[in-house]
């Protein structure tokens, strides 16, 4: 009697541990990115038109139908951020019940469905991102309602799901194909009305498009390909296999054996073009030469686990022996997948939330302080354009062009930003750095520091006066002393006390040895004395790479210095740091190289790191 009732109700059940699931996952801030669809959605909703900055109509958000429906609950006062929320986890919860519908649906089990569906609540990775405040999970469900419409024989309405699909998304468009192929594979004859539907459906924002922004790609996809790249082509595929997906993929794949069987039935068509889909869908961010970012990652992993699903169950039942018990051992299977999924990911989930509420936070203090310090008019260019651009309501040049064209026009407040990195505010002259964690390492959460960051700022309210110290949790680290009291500064990149010094582009210093450069420049952090002249004297090791010749260019507080080129030994290398340009508060002190590339790449083994040079020690001696 508890299982019919179980069985009967399974769906409500599985809203409901969805539900749970998601809020757990949510973090008080959402990632950067997402901030800019809100942009986009309030001036919609204030009158100002599709556009990032009042007045320039560049197209920089990836998601026009996303942004559509967050502006019309702003137009009643509702914040695109509070309303996010609310369509991410309706989102996600739809996402996993249509997963249980479809599972169940090609299976002929409820109890597949169900484990189906428990299998994508409790996954870390989808819960995170759906819960991210993106359009990621927003994309996810209409990818599944289009399958689901499909499955139920509805082409017409699966035609919509495609076509609104598409217009959340650029890559929706890897739908379309998928859809078209097994359609005419099923019904024998080219679907011309939903061709037609789904043309109408799209034709409005072709037109706008084409009218108010001259192109129907978004900027920032031109502009994401054009950014500096530190993944291999295959990232899509590494991070399946190495998040621990790869049992997924396997047991997806054994979904194939469905086609041993005859006659065909809708189960074959949907298995075919949901296979058909993850290939076209994984393969366009192959071609199309965009950098790693996790949230495109997740879209496919639904479908992976229908797919799975389904394969285990097609094996199970393929066997005669098992058939009769293949319910038992099926659920036994779902339970280990289950265990093995949710284990790992809920210190995954632990981290990315304190990776949201410290670091992305800071950026919504940087945001609140130059909204009630600037003049409404300020320029604020910065890289990290979401909660800074949002929250200060200030015109912002954006230094990865997402959402500004490239131009040499200046900012009058300039806000720097790294993955992991002191972020400082300019202006004039002065440089003003905020102390942030130097890492946030995996599965260790960082300590909170939104007292210190709140503290620093409050030493920001005049242009003129700098903080006189760096507080972390409310204390002042050994580190911190370093950075600040330093004169003659010596440092070895063999030790992990090197890191308070590194911002961006490093690798993990290798006891012993040194710590390699990953990108194409890597920035480090210095105190040093005003109007003192320096002699840095670097020791170091360039990765070789034949016919290239490595060079370093150096830089102070985003000044050029000096260029020297390295021969392919250990060596030493001089600068000259003048005094006239040292700030006397903390200096970037940033080297750019010719080139930087992966021992992979060149066939030396399977390390993937880009490696440019590697520092040994560093000397900043004052000129007597």
């Amino acid at each position: 009697m508890f299982y019919n009732h179980f069985l009967k109700y399974h769906l409500i059940i599985l809203a409901i541990i969805a539900f749970f699931f998601l809020l757990a996952s949510n973090a008080r801030v959402d990632i950067d990115d997402a901030l800019i669809t809100y942009q986009y959605a309030r001036n919609i909703a204030e009158g100002n038109g599709f556009v990032y900055n009042e007045g320039e109509h560049i197209w920089g958000t990836t998601t026009p139908l996303y942004t559509l429906v967050l502006s019309i609950p702003a137009f009643l006062g509702v914040s695109p951020v509070d309303m996010s929320l609310v369509y991410n986890l309706l989102s996600g919860i739809a996402s996993v019940l249509l997963v249980s519908w479809l599972a169940q649906t090609l299976t002929g089990s409820y109890l597949a469905g169900f484990f189906a569906g428990l299998l994508c609540s409790v996954s870390g990775h989808f819960s995170v991102w759906a819960m991210s405040g993106m359009e990621t999970v927003f994309f996810t469900a209409l990818i599944l309602a289009a399958w689901a419409c499909f499955v139920a024989d509805k082409p017409a309405y699966a035609t919509v799901f495609s076509a609104l699909t598409y217009l959340t998304r650029p890559d929706g468009l890897s739908l379309v194909p998928a859809l078209l192929l097994v359609y005419f594979w099923k019904y024998r004859r080219f679907p011309y009305k939903e061709t037609a539907l789904w043309i109408i459906i799209v034709l409005p924002w072709f037109l706008y498009a084409l009218w108010r922004f001259h192109t129907i790609l978004p900027h920032s996809f031109s502009a994401k390909q054009e950014h500096e790249k530190l993944a291999a082509s295959d990232w899509m595929l590494q991070y399946y296999w190495e998040s621990l997906w790869y049992p997924l993929i396997i047991a997806a794949v054994c979904g194939l054996t469905i086609f041993l069987r005859r006659p065909y039935s809708k189960q074959h068509y949907a298995i075919f073009g949901m296979f058909l889909w993850l290939v076209l869908y994984i393969g366009a961010y192959y071609v199309v030469g965009i950098d790693y970012y996790e949230w495109y990652c997740i879209p496919p992993i639904p479908v992976m686990i229908i797919l799975a699903v389904v394969g285990i169950w097609n094996v199970l039942n393929t066997i005669p022996k098992i058939n009769s018990v293949s319910n038992i051992v099926g659920s036994a299977i779902a339970v280990f997948m289950i265990i093995w999924f949710f284990l790992p990911r809920s210190d995954y989930i632990s981290v990315h939330k304190s990776y949201l509420n410290s670091v992305e936070w800071t950026r919504v203090l940087v945001g609140d302080w130059l909204h009630n310090n600037t003049p409404p008019d300020a320029v604020v260019g910065t890289g990290a354009i979401g909660h800074i651009g949002y929250f200060a309501q200030r015109p912002v040049l954006d230094y990865a062009s997402l959402v500004t064209e490239r131009s040499d026009r200046p900012a009058d407040y300039s806000v720097g930003h790294d993955a992991f990195p002191y972020p400082h505010i300019r202006y004039g002259d002065d440089l003003h750095f905020l102390r942030r964690h130097e890492l946030v390492k995996r599965f260790v959460p960082p300590p909170p520091h939104e007292l210190m960051a709140y503290k620093v700022f409050k030493h920001l309210n005049k242009p003129s006066l700098l903080p006189d110290r760096l507080l972390f949790r409310n204390t002042l680290l050994p580190e911190d002393k370093k950075l600040l009291n330093a004169h003659d500064i010596k440092l070895d990149f063999s030790q992990h006390a090197i890191t308070p010094y590194l911002l961006r582009g490093w690798g993990t210093p290798e006891p012993g040895w040194a710590t390699w450069t990953v990108a194409k420049s890597a920035a480090m952090l210095v105190a040093l004395q005003k109007e003192v002249t320096y002699q840095l004297h670097i020791r170091v090791l360039p990765y070789l790479w034949e016919g290239h010749k490595q060079r370093i260019k150096l830089s102070l507080n985003g000044i050029e210095i000096s260029v020297k080129s390295l021969s392919h030994t250990i060596q030493d290398a001089t600068f000259t740091i003048p005094g006239n340009q040292i700030s006397d508060s903390f200096n970037m002190i940033e080297f750019e190289f010719a080139y930087f590339i992966s021992p992979h790449e060149l066939g030396r083994g399977d390390d993937r790191r880009k490696l440019g040079v590697a520092f040994l020690s560093a000397h900043f001696q004052p000129q007597s």
